[in-house]
């Protein structure tokens, strides 16, 4: 996967939104997208996976993450902690989702969405 092909996604899911203010402060939080490797719970000891980081909310240690393995085939957008020694795998599947914009509303940074 390119970084060019998942802010590609990200743009198509803009199309469908039809609100300029939430769009642009989506796009105060995108950031360019950049990789990690995160442990995946659920698989064999020690298994890592290549996620992409494409949203910090620095004030809640969260961002939206995009992978293609672990949940990914179904689920590919997720919320995860930034930093920390806890919870830095990929975490469990209810904090998946199967857009971009689905995992934006149920994170912590749609309380900083302008009116």
């Amino acid at each position: 996967m390119k970084k060019e092909n998942i802010i590609a996604m990200i743009e198509r899911e803009f199309t469908e939104l039809n609100d300029t203010n939430i769009e642009q402060s989506i796009r105060e939080l995108l950031i360019d997208p950049s990789t990690e490797l995160r442990e995946w719970d659920y698989g064999k000891n020690e298994e890592w996976h290549q996620c992409w980081k494409v949203l910090t909310h620095p004030e809640s240690n969260t961002g939206i993450y995009y992978c293609t393995e672990g949940f990914g085939p179904t689920c590919p957008w997720g919320l995860m902690h930034l930093k920390g020694t806890d919870h830095m795998s990929i975490g469990t599947d209810c904090a998946w989702y199967k857009t971009f914009l689905e995992a934006f509303f149920e994170s912590c940074a749609v309380n900083n969405l302008k009116k």
